[in-house]
């Protein structure tokens, strides 16, 4: 199992997202039941508890601009972050307070998820995370969202990786990398689809064509076979002619000088026809033999070619796999859909 490297993804977050922390509500992905999810309070006791410091929260913020606190203002942040199998809620909570003291923010809620994941190649896959819930909202109703700069959250990637012991993902601005864009999970999962179709389609094309050069190649095997019999009957011939030409040239000379009707000279010359034309014969389907080595010997080497493709092919498609779960270190770990909008409702 690859080891898991510090990932914190921080999104506006939704009343069903307290549900699905505590499974209230039924996830798609959460297929395995043989380790045991955690969670500090219910979704019913941190809806409370939302409403109540929220509320001491938009208080500070009308007394500070005599002005209601604006529909559209995100007030529920939901922050995901990779974790090990044998990360604790004890962790956690120290990340939390590391979380509040960064952005002056409040956490309501964590959980601990260890159904989720896939079975590939009759393995389990387990994707191994936790929420934390916080205000959107700091104690002076300042946006919370404003404050995750790329400075701050490359930080709070090194307060991940310190506090859970994991190992730190790339850090983009030191290493100078181009970070790649994130998509939000059901994006994330189609790219993922239309990868593997595409590499199956490949797959089958490669193997009808190795099918086809298979069904050639034994096509041409028979085809040489025949004529290397054919070849064997004309050389057979060939050589009953030599014998029998051997054995009637002493019996024809005596014949031509008894006055036989055909003499000697005329009936060498009609063996050495049919011998001229069993040669002839003999020549062209040595020809035609070695044409169809060369061809036998061409599709062997296509086919070869196609062999050394189909592995080049699977190592491509064995890349394409490392360079999934690679991405996916950068892309969300949950299987809620990201709302970009940064919307909230309650």
């Amino acid at each position: 199992m690859n080891e898991a490297k510090s990932s914190i993804h921080i999104e506006a977050g939704k009343a069903s997202t307290l549900m699905h922390n505590d499974r209230s509500i039924p996830t798609v992905n959460a297929i395995f039941d043989d380790e045991v999810n955690e969670y500090n309070i219910s979704a019913v006791q941190a809806l409370q508890k939302y409403d109540r410091l929220l509320q001491k929260r938009i208080e500070a913020y009308t007394m500070r601009t005599g002005q209601k606190l604006n529909k559209k203002t995100i007030t529920h942040l939901s922050a995901i972050v990779n974790i090990k199998k044998i990360t604790t809620m004890k962790e956690l909570r120290r990340l939390a307070i590391r979380l509040e003291i960064l952005y002056d923010t409040r956490v309501f809620q964590i959980a601990i998820h260890r159904d989720e994941g896939h079975v590939k190649d009759g393995k389990n896959i387990k994707n191994y995370h936790a929420h934390l819930e916080m205000l959107g909202l700091d104690r002076y109703g300042y946006s919370v969202r404003r404050k995750l700069t790329r400075s701050s959250l490359s930080k709070l990637q090194d307060i991940v990786a310190e506090i859970l012991k994991i190992q730190r993902g790339i850090n983009y601005a030191i290493e100078k990398k181009k970070r790649p864009k994130r998509l939000g999970t059901y994006a994330y999962k189609r790219a993922m689809e239309i990868k593997e179709e595409a590499v199956n389609t490949v797959k089958k094309e490669l193997q009808i064509i190795v099918e086809q050069k298979e069904k050639r190649i034994e096509e041409l095997i028979e085809k040489l076979h025949e004529e290397n019999a054919q070849l064997k009957k004309v050389t057979r011939q060939k050589k009953s002619v030599d014998t029998t030409l051997a054995e009637l040239l002493p019996q024809l000379k005596l014949n031509a000088e008894r006055g036989r009707r055909y003499s000697y000279s005329q009936v060498k010359d009609l063996v050495l026809e049919k011998f001229i034309e069993l040669n002839t014969e003999i020549e062209q389907l040595k020809r035609t033999n070695k044409k169809y080595h060369g061809y036998l010997t061409n599709a062997k080497k296509m086919y070869l070619d196609l062999q050394n493709k189909n592995i080049q092919l699977e190592e491509e498609i064995e890349l394409l796999g490392k360079n999934i779960m690679k991405d996916r270190e950068v892309n969300e770990i949950e299987d809620e859909e990201i709302d970009n909008k940064w919307k909230i409702s309650y």
